[in-house]
């Protein structure tokens, strides 16, 4: 199957893998705005626990089970999941407590191992901050922040590659900032910090 990103034809594979083979992605940012400002880079046992004591996930979890599966692929790259870390901890989840061979695997679209970072950005991107933006307001500043200062990546491209305004880009990353210089990680205090660039 072919996958169009940025103009180029990626060929996908769709199949299903094992849930226990697959990793959370420490990149995502529902975990890394939360775990690793601590520190030390996340374990996957730290992820997984995090993730499963998320309420969107528990509620995610249910809707799985009523349907008996995902309604959408998640996908990987490798053993990493891109997208889709909180249908992982659903079935996560839903192994623990059914442990049925309904749960021990999950329908996965399989990027190409060579798929360059630059098009993962902007598949998320078009996924969770200008699609069905399933990501929080912080989570998708905090995204953005780790690509311009981790990557160095332009405020410019992003813009360009989300179909969203440079303005925006530079808001969200500067919120993020500011709340960094404070030394505050709660999301919840996102829409103050935001209101005070504003103004």
């Amino acid at each position: 199957m072919k996958r169009p990103i940025l103009g180029h034809e990626f060929e996908v594979e769709e199949k299903e893998l094992l849930v226990s083979q697959l990793k959370f992605s420490p990149d995502n940012p529902r975990v890394y705005s939360v775990l690793n400002d601590a520190g030390d880079d996340p374990s996957q046992g730290d992820i997984e626990r995090h993730m499963c004591r998320l309420e969107h996930v528990k509620q995610l979890k249910e809707s799985i089970r009523a349907n008996g599966g995902v309604l959408e692929p998640i996908i990987v790259k490798g053993n990493i999941v891109l997208e889709g870390n909180s249908r992982l901890a659903a079935y996560r989840l839903l192994n623990r407590e059914v442990n049925s061979l309904q749960w021990k695997k999950i329908q996965c679209l399989i990027l190409p191992d060579d798929t360059d970072d630059k098009y993962i950005f902007t598949l998320l991107g078009e996924y969770h901050i200008v699609g069905r933006k399933d990501w929080d307001p912080y989570e998708q500043a905090y995204y953005l922040y780790r690509r311009f200062k981790a990557e160095n990546e332009s405020v410019d491209f992003m813009a360009r590659e989300l179909g969203i305004s440079k303005q925006e880009v530079k808001k969200m990353i500067d919120v993020i900032s500011f709340m960094k210089k404070y030394d505050d990680a709660d999301k919840s205090h996102w829409s103050y910090y935001e209101e005070y660039i504003k103004s």
